[in-house]
């Protein structure tokens, strides 16, 4: 995992971060974010949350639409902390989105039942539905890295 980590650093960056860097501080605000919602979600924050899921699980969604659905629900789930400050530092991670292929689906399902462990305020449910899902996405991301390293290395012999 750690050379899987200097390979995404080396392959992938964005501006003088890392993409570590950058799932770090996301999955960090993520968290904090989650555990203030549980208790701070309105009624008008459950609804917008459900029409994104719900928008995102049309079976005429695109992947392009989906992409920035997907952005609006991580936006969302931050702005319903109720915590400006870090919807400042989410504001400026979201300017760097990292698309990684074959995820959609299984995404679509992870956000319906986030949505549903927020919507019971069930903070353990929550957490363990969101880390699951960026295990996932974790896990795809680094051997999507491994496979570009890889094929590096092949084409420089």
């Amino acid at each position: 995992l750690q050379r899987a980590g200097r390979v995404v650093s080396e392959v992938f960056s964005l501006d003088r971060f890392s993409v570590t860097e950058y799932l770090d501080a996301r999955l960090i605000i993520e968290r904090a974010a989650i555990g203030l919602a549980i208790d701070r979600m309105t009624d008008m924050d459950f609804l917008e949350l459900k029409r994104i899921v719900e928008q995102a699980e049309r079976s005429d969604c695109t992947v392009d639409e989906y992409i920035e659905l997907d952005c609006a629900f991580h936006r969302e789930l931050v702005r319903a902390s109720k915590n400006e400050f870090l919807s400042l530092f989410w504001s400026h991670l979201q300017r760097r989105v990292v698309v990684i292929p074959g995820l959609v689906e299984g995404s679509k399902n992870k956000h319906r039942q986030l949505y549903e462990a927020l919507l019971q305020r069930n903070k353990r449910e929550a957490l363990a539905v969101y880390e699951a899902h960026t295990s996932t996405i974790l896990g795809r991301f680094f051997t999507l890295a491994s496979e570009s390293y890889s094929t590096e290395e092949e084409k420089e012999e």
